[in-house]
């Protein structure tokens, strides 16, 4: 017995969500047997290198500045709070 189009569709869709689920596993197996320092130390360099990047930009001081807060933030931010507290 042959499979059909949508058992072959369906593998496929498995398969594929699970080629990406290793990959994922794969970019993070250098990071799990870190100590929470050796991570730390990490993210610093990572974050000095972009800073070094930028720096290099003419429109450093305008690509760094923080942007305002939307006009609705607060009543969006009171609803993810909300929405959280419900589903726990």
């Amino acid at each position: 017995m042959g499979w059909t189009d949508q058992q072959r569709r369906a593998l496929e869709r498995m398969t594929a969500t699970r080629s990406r689920r290793d990959e994922v596993y794969a970019d993070v197996a250098n990071d799990r047997d870190l100590t929470a320092e050796e991570r730390d130390e990490r993210i610093r360099a990572v974050v000095r290198a972009a800073w070094k990047i930028l720096a290099t930009r003419p429109d450093w001081a305008r690509v760094i500045e923080p942007e305002p807060p939307a006009p609705d933030f607060p009543e969006v931010w009171a609803r993810l709070v909300a929405r959280r507290r419900a589903n726990g």
